[in-house]
């Protein structure tokens, strides 16, 4: 528990450097957390690349994580955020939880797919991450960085009180097939975590709504975005994506609930917060 503590602390530390550090700290940064996601994918997939794959679907999943820094240079310094651009990081969340359907209902998470893992690692990583380059130009000059906490606060919120309470007092387990660890207890109070933060957030930007919708979304979408990469472990047989964090696991896992979060959070945002 401990070493989660120190982990989640020292992540938090960077985060806060980057979001607030200038203009060009946060796409950079970003676009350093999609790369380490792109490593981690690589080295879990390898066993499942053919001869054609072996270069194919490395190139796809970094040229994927390069996404981000590539729409921030597209929307330049002064650029505001598109709905196109919006709607884009959104589209593959339909895809995924299609497929985390069908794994609950006892089919493959990816199955054949496993073989193109460079395409999947391309909408998978950096098209919904770079939601985050969007959200940080949103509202009002020297508002973004604000809002991008606030979402990350309920996605934190509702991570940090879901594993808590299921650890505690978690008896009965709502997915056990996609993750045998996860409780309604949690499920629940990472839900009322994440409205909570959300409450928060929405009183200290001056739109209550705005912040509710942020922590709906977060509280929603946290755990299918946790239960999705459970299926895809699952399937490659392994604990973690990696081990850069000690007590989390790699960046992967970190950033698995943010991945269906952001871009819907994005969306709702843009369109509660138009001036």
């Amino acid at each position: 528990m401990m070493r989660r503590i120190i982990s989640s602390l020292a992540g938090i530390g960077v985060f806060l450097l980057i979001c607030f550090g200038g203009h060009w700290f946060w796409p950079v940064g970003v676009t350093m957390f999609t790369l380490l996601c792109a490593r981690e994918w690589i080295a879990v997939y390898q066993n499942c690349n053919g001869p054609a794959g072996r270069i194919l679907n490395p190139l796809l999943t970094v040229a994927g994580a390069c996404y981000p820094l590539a729409l921030a240079v597209a929307l330049g310094e002064a650029g505001r955020p598109q709905y196109p651009d919006a709607l884009l990081a959104a589209a593959p969340i339909a895809l995924f939880l299609l497929l985390l359907a069908r794994y609950a209902r006892g089919g493959p998470a990816l199955g054949g797919l496993r073989g193109k893992n460079g395409a999947i690692a391309f909408i998978y990583i950096g098209i919904p991450l770079s939601s985050l380059i969007l959200l940080h130009k949103l509202g009002k000059p020297g508002e973004g960085p604000w809002l991008t906490l606030g979402v990350l606060a309920c996605v934190w919120a509702a991570d940090t009180t879901a594993f808590l309470i299921g650890r505690k007092w978690g008896k009965n387990h709502f997915a056990p097939r996609l993750s045998p660890g996860k409780t309604t207890e949690g499920l629940i109070a990472g839900i009322l975590g994440a409205l909570a933060a959300g409450l928060l957030f929405g009183v200290l930007i001056g739109s209550p709504l705005a912040g509710m919708a942020a922590g709906a979304i977060a509280g929603g979408m946290a755990p299918l975005g946790d239960l999705w990469e459970s299926a895809l472990k699952r399937e490659q047989n392994c604990k973690d994506f990696g081990t850069l964090m000690p007590g989390h696991g790699g960046m992967m896992d970190r950033l698995d609930s943010l991945i269906f979060v952001a871009p819907l959070a994005t969306l709702a945002l843009m369109a509660l917060l138009a001036h």
